[in-house]
């Protein structure tokens, strides 16, 4: 499943999850593990502690590893399998919906596998849970409940954090992509095609990285590349025009204008 992380976000922000139990498991290399079905009723995450395996939700595969992390809802069929030459271990935790809240989440019936950042602290979580159920007590128990939210806390920001990172470097592509295609009849829906997004959210994460709409940086961008021109070649200005992407010289002039403060033709003569 493709999965945003606003929806992960916003599921374990909303949905009154409630902590089931967690246990360490190993899957041995060469070994294929099937189990019928997941657990009835129940959600589960799953935490790589080592090595590299592959987990099978309802025949959709998923590559997990120490970074990644991956979900199944309940009921489901599953089939395990460690690719690296050692063993590999993970922390599974469950977790459950009321049954009167179940039809509100569908992200608790799907399975996903999503990669974050600072992995180690969210492992040390999970590993804490884990310690924290198998300890007797009341206080053991409180602190369980407290750990699983913890948990789920920083594995949300986590992943926001490496989506954001992820975002980041793709805009400043985008930026690149602009100052070197400048003079082509660039929209935002042809920027947007080409890096993946719809019109909307590359947008909004353009203005984000930037502090601009697309097209006013891409305003600001032939702007500047004409007031190079103009004060050092002595070409027309509806030359100058349609070099830097203006089929219409009177509308590159009024653009100028703007921008700037005062037209090419006088800019031209001040320098």
């Amino acid at each position: 499943m493709d999965l945003h992380v606003n929806q992960l976000a916003e599921y374990y922000g909303q949905a009154p999850v409630i902590f089931g139990d967690v246990f360490k498991q190993t899957l041995q290399p060469g070994i294929l593990g099937v189990e019928r079905r997941t657990a009835e009723g129940y959600g589960g995450l799953v935490f790589p502690i080592e090595g590299r395996a592959r987990f099978t939700f309802n025949g959709c595969p998923y590559e997990i590893e120490p970074g990644t992390i991956a979900h199944g809802g309940p009921d489901m069929e599953l089939c395990k399998e460690a690719l690296s030459e050692r063993s590999c271990s993970f922390v599974v935790v469950h977790y459950w919906l009321p049954a009167e809240e179940v039809a509100r989440y569908p992200l608790h019936h799907e399975h996903f596998c999503v990669r974050m950042d600072n992995y180690g602290r969210t492992l040390e979580l999970a590993q804490q849970l884990l310690q924290e159920y198998n300890t007797p007590g009341r206080m053991a128990a409180l602190r369980t409940k407290l750990t699983f939210f913890n948990l789920i806390y920083e594995m949300v920001i986590s992943i926001n954090r490496q989506f954001r990172d992820e975002n980041s470097k793709m805009m400043a592509q985008a930026a690149d992509y602009i100052r070197e295609h400048y003079a082509e009849p660039l929209t935002v829906e042809k920027l947007a095609l080409q890096f993946g997004y719809d019109r909307r959210r590359f947008t909004y994460l353009f203005e984000r990285e930037t502090g601009m709409s697309p097209m006013n940086y891409l305003t600001r961008v032939r702007i500047g590349r004409s007031r190079e021109m103009l004060k050092n070649y002595s070409c027309s200005v509806a030359q100058v025009a349609e070099w830097v992407g203006y089929s219409d010289s009177f509308y590159f002039s009024r653009i100028f204008k703007k921008h700037t403060g005062i037209s090419p033709t006088e800019f031209r003569k001040q320098g």
